[in-house]
């Protein structure tokens, strides 16, 4: 089976950090199923880095590569994907919050999941709430 994983997955790989990984995720990894990294993912972490907020020590041609070299195929953005943001429903995650999540990198890989038909190995708290969203967590 193939499965998408969420930037908090990547970057828990990339640092060899498995405590926040459930018993489930930990064993996905392991297991011999194939494994996709939105390229969105890194987009977001270079992001950060440019902001000085680098949640990695490697640099982004670093990282690609080191996930490349795990086996983790690289999942490009396809017109399909940016057309089905436009459908995902709005979630409201605070209680009595007028603004809904909308983190544009959590979209872009949920809509590439739906899409793609993958379930996603995510720890993003939010993940959970979007209907028809296979999340394991």
């Amino acid at each position: 089976m193939a499965y998408l994983l969420d930037t908090n997955i990547i970057i828990f790989i990339l640092n060899n950090d498995s405590s926040r990984l459930s018993k489930s995720q930990k064993d996905i990894l392991s297991s011999k199923s194939t494994l996709w990294a939105s390229i969105s993912s890194f987009h977001e972490m270079a992001v950060k880095i440019r902001k000085g907020n680098s949640p990695i020590e490697y640099s982004i041609d670093d990282a690609l590569n080191k996930i490349k070299d795990l086996g983790i195929n690289i999942l490009s953005v396809k017109e399909e994907h940016i057309a089905k943001i436009t459908e995902i429903p709005k979630i409201y995650p605070k209680q009595g919050s007028l603004k809904p999540h909308g983190d544009p990198f959590d979209l872009l890989i949920i809509s590439q999941s739906l899409v793609e038909k993958m379930p996603i190995l995510s720890t993003d708290e939010y993940f959970p709430i979007y209907d028809g969203l296979e999340v394991i967590d």
